[in-house]
C-alpha cells in the first residue's frame, strides 16, 4: 500500500524553482508560490512536501506551510505556522478545527463566500452531510471567482483551479445524491478543465468510468486515480482521504479488488490525521470492504462502530447501519439505513436498502420508492446489492404492479436471463405500460433471443402496434451454433478487439446501455465472467 507520508523525490520542479530553493531566494521563492507556474494540483507531493519546509519569516511562506500541515496533519507545526502570523490564520484554524471536531459536532452555516465555502464543504465532507453537499456545489458556480486580493494566491491559477474543482464536486455529488446522467457529463467536461497534468484530470476520467458502470454498462477499464497516488506528483494525504471517499460507493460494483485496497489507504489516512469523523467513516469502509470481498469475519466490529456513530449525524450512522442490516438480512435495519441515507442526501445507500427491502419485504410504499428513484437517478447496478438480490427486487417491482424502463434494465443488469425474460414479457405484452418500457423489453427479450425469448417476441409481433413491428423487425434476426444471436456475435467479436462500447455503438449505430446489454446477455448464455472471456469461447466455437 502506497505511504503517503513517505519522502518523495523533487525531480522535474522548474529548474528555477529549485535553484531558488537551493541557494533560498526569498524573493523569487515568494514570486513563484503566488505566480502559479507549480500548482499543487499539477506538482502533487513534490510541491506541498517542499512547502512544508518554508522559513516563516513572512506571511506567505506561513501561509503555504501551514496549508502543507493541514494536508499531512502535522498539528504542531501548523500551530507554529499560526504563531509565525500567516495571511489568514481563521482559514488555518478553522479548518483544523473542522477536521479534528468531535462526533457530534454541529454544521457550520450556509457559505456566502469563497472562503467561508471552503470551510462549508469540508465540513459536509467530515459529517457525510451529503444533501447539504450537493446544494452547496450548485451554489458554489455562482459564486465570484475572486482571491479577495490576497497576496498568497495566483488569480490565473486559481480561476482555472476553481473552474476544475467545482465541477468536479458536483459531478461526485450527483454520483452519490443526484442523477448519474448529469455525474457522467459533468466528469466528462471536467476532464477538459484546470491545468495539463492536474491529478484531477484521471479523476474525472475515473468517475465517468464508474458512473457507468453504475448505469448498466459493461465499463471494465482499469483506473488511473489509484496509480497518479502513487507518483510523487499524486496528492497529499488529506486530499487524497477526501477524494477517495466520494469513489468508494462506485468501487463496490467493480470486482477488482479497488474498493478494499482504497478502504485500507483511508483508513491508515484517517487514523494518522487523528480525525475522528474520517475515522468512523474509513473504519465504515473497512468493513464494508471486507463483507463485499466476503469476509464475515469483520460483522464483530459492527456494535462497536455503531455505538460509536450512535450520535452522529445521519451521514455517519447510515452506513454502518446498513452494514449491520446486510450480515443479518435484517429488513428492520435496512428500513433505518434507508431513513438515514435519506436524509443525509445519500440517494445510492437509499437505493441499495430498498432493493434489499423489495427483495426480503415487498412493501407497497418501499415498492414506489424505489421505482422512483430508479427512474430519476439512472442507477442500473446498485452498491452491496448482489444479482440474485437485485433480481429478486425487479421481480417484486413488477409483481407489485410497476412498469417501468427502469426495473427493465435493473433486471437485465442483474445478469440473471431467466429473470430478465420474465421482467421484459410482463413490460412487452402489457398495453399499459409506458411505451419507452415496452421498446426496452423487447429489445432484451430479442438479445436473450433463444426459446421463451423468440416464442414472446412471435407473440408480440402478431398485435398491429409500434412494439409488433419492433418484435417483427427482430425476428428476421437468426441464431448460430453459439446460441448468441447475430448482433450479439458483432458485439463480442468486436469487444474482443478491445472496442469500448461507446465505439462499439458507433460502429453498430447502438446506444450505450443497449451494448451493454448485448455483452450482458452474451456472457450470461456463454457462462464468460467477462467480455474477454466470451470473445475467447465464440472464437474457440468457431474454430478460430
Amino acid at each position: 500500500m502506497v505511504d503517503l507520508w513517505e519522502r518523495v523525490p523533487v525531480a522535474g520542479l522548474p529548474a528555477d524553482f529549485a535553484e531558488a530553493l537551493a541557494t533560498l531566494d526569498h524573493d523569487r521563492l515568494k514570486e513563484l508560490l503566488t505566480s502559479g507556474q507549480i500548482p499543487a494540483g499539477v506538482y502533487g507531493r513534490q510541491i506541498v512536501q517542499l512547502r512544508g519546509a518554508l522559513p516563516l519569516d513572512d506571511p506567505i511562506f506561513a501561509q503555504h506551510r501551514g496549508w502543507s500541515a493541514l494536508s499531512y496533519g502535522d498539528w504542531d507545526d501548523l500551530q507554529r505556522c499560526v504563531d509565525a502570523g500567516p495571511v489568514d490564520p481563521h482559514e488555518l484554524l478553522s479548518l483544523r478545527a473542522i477536521i479534528l471536531a468531535p462526533l457530534d459536532r454541529s454544521h457550520v452555516g450556509e457559505a456566502h463566500t469563497y472562503a467561508s465555502a471552503i470551510l462549508e464543504a469540508w465540513d459536509c465532507k467530515l459529517s457525510q452531510s451529503q444533501g447539504r453537499f450537493r446544494r452547496f456545489a450548485r451554489r458554489t458556480l455562482a459564486l465570484p471567482v475572486d482571491t479577495g486580493g490576497r497576496p498568497d494566491v495566483a488569480q490565473a491559477r486559481h480561476v482555472r483551479f476553481r473552474r476544475l474543482q467545482d465541477v468536479l464536486i458536483l459531478a461526485k455529488q450527483e454520483a452519490i445524491g443526484g442523477r448519474l446522467e448529469a455525474a457522467e457529463g459533468l466528469a466528462r467536461e471536467a476532464q477538459r478543465l484546470g491545468d495539463e497534468g492536474d491529478y484531477f484530470r484521471p479523476f474525472a476520467r475515473d468517475l465517468e468510468r464508474l458512473v457507468r458502470l453504475a448505469r448498466g454498462e459493461d465499463e471494465r477499464s482499469a483506473l488511473e486515480f489509484m496509480g497518479r497516488l502513487r507518483e510523487p506528483r499524486g496528492p497529499a494525504p488529506l486530499i487524497a482521504i477526501a477524494w477517495l471517499l466520494d469513489l468508494a460507493h462506485l468501487l463496490a460494483l467493480r470486482a477488482d479488488g479497488s474498493l478494499a485496497e482504497v478502504a485500507a489507504l483511508v483508513n491508515t489516512i484517517a487514523i494518522r490525521l487523528c480525525s475522528p469523523r474520517f475515522e468512523i467513516q474509513t473504519e465504515a469502509w473497512r468493513i464494508a470492504a471486507e463483507l463485499h470481498a466476503g469476509n464475515t469475519a469483520s460483522v464483530r466490529d459492527l456494535p462497536g462502530l455503531r455505538v460509536q456513530s450512535g450520535g452522529t449525524s445521519p451521514g455517519l450512522r447510515s452506513l454502518p447501519e446498513f452494514l449491520s442490516a446486510w450480515a443479518a438480512e435484517d429488513p428492520d435495519g435496512f428500513e433505518l439505513s434507508a431513513q438515514l441515507a435519506r436524509a443525509s442526501g445519500q440517494l445510492w445507500l437509499q437505493l441499495s436498502a430498498l432493493a434489499w427491502l423489495a427483495a426480503l419485504r415487498p412493501r407497497p410504499r418501499d415498492l414506489r420508492r424505489l421505482c422512483l428513484f430508479l427512474e430519476a437517478s439512472g442507477w442500473r447496478r446498485l452498491p452491496f446489492v448482489s444479482r440474485d438480490i437485485a433480481a429478486r427486487a425487479a421481480i417484486a417491482l413488477v409483481e407489485g404492479g410497476h412498469r417501468s424502463r427502469a426495473i427493465v434494465e435493473l433486471a437485465s443488469a442483474s445478469g440473471r436471463p431467466k429473470v430478465a425474460l420474465a421482467v421484459a414479457e410482463t413490460h412487452a405484452t402489457d398495453t399499459r405500460a409506458p411505451l419507452g418500457a415496452r421498446r426496452a423489453a423487447v429489445e432484451v427479450l430479442h438479445l436473450i433471443g433463444v426459446g421463451r425469448g423468440r416464442a414472446a417476441l412471435r407473440d408480440i409481433a402478431h398485435g398491429g402496434d409500434e412494439i409488433a413491428r419492433l418484435a417483427t423487425d427482430h425476428l428476421s434476426d437468426g441464431h448460430g451454433m453459439t446460441g448468441l444471436s447475430e448482433r450479439e456475435m458483432e458485439v463480442v467479436d468486436l469487444a474482443g478487439r478491445g472496442l469500448t462500447n461507446r465505439e462499439i455503438g458507433g460502429r453498430l449505430s447502438l446506444s450505450r446501455h443497449t451494448v451493454a446489454r448485448h455483452l450482458a446477455n452474451a456472457c450470461a448464455k456463454l457462462g464468460a465472467e467477462n467480455r474477454a472471456e466470451a470473445a475467447v469461447r465464440v472464437a474457440a466455437m468457431r474454430g478460430r
